[in-house]
């Protein structure tokens, strides 16, 4: 069998410069443009007062937060998101982030 495996490492790349988002930084690990993929593997670091801007997407997103604790704003509600959970962000469903801890967070996020 012919597999095209990639592989690459975090401290190889650079953090997407992106308007909407305040000290925050985005890490476009796999996307469509730059390996050819259905679907987007990013990995988001928001640091102390952080925040992203309200958005919405036509993609579905998986989210998973690897270290921190975040709040998170899902349509018109916003909720607590401690290290370790995971959720789903349907398509079109205003979302946002935020970080009003003294750590960073850090968060995984797969968009089909």
């Amino acid at each position: 069998m012919d597999y095209n495996v990639q592989v690459g490492n975090i401290c190889q790349t650079q953090p997407s410069a992106i308007s909407n988002l305040v000290n925050t930084d985005l890490y476009e690990l796999i996307t469509p443009k730059s390996h050819g993929t259905r679907y987007s593997f990013n990995m988001m670091r928001i640091l102390p007062g952080g925040s992203v801007a309200v958005q919405s997407h036509p993609e579905e997103h998986a989210i998973y937060v690897l270290e921190g604790e975040c709040k998170i704003l899902l349509g018109e509600e916003w909720g607590n998101v401690p290290q370790g959970s995971f959720l789903n962000i349907p398509a079109e469903l205003t979302h946002s982030f935020s970080n009003e801890s003294k750590s960073s967070v850090d968060i995984f996020i797969l968009k089909i």
